[in-house]
């Protein structure tokens, strides 16, 4: 009599590879939380010496990353 083979081994390989794309489909779906994002506000208080210039400084953070300006004006 030929003796049956289990398949035990592929049944576990196979249930653990869709628990892994289950996971990662959450993952991958489920949104992201802002709750750690600290933004905060640069501001120039008192000009050095005598100089009328003035400098602003923007700082852009959006959901694929962030965007940073400086602008300078001299008079």
């Amino acid at each position: 009599m030929a003796q049956k083979e289990s398949n035990n081994g592929l049944y576990f390989i196979v249930g653990a590879l869709f628990v892994a794309v289950v996971v990662m489909g959450f993952f991958l779906v489920s949104p992201v939380s802002n709750e750690n994002t600290v933004i905060r506000e640069i501001t120039q208080t008192e000009p050095a010496g005598n100089d009328d210039s003035s400098a602003n400084f923007d700082l852009n953070i959006t959901d694929d990353g962030f965007n940073a300006n400086v602008s300078k004006e001299e008079n």
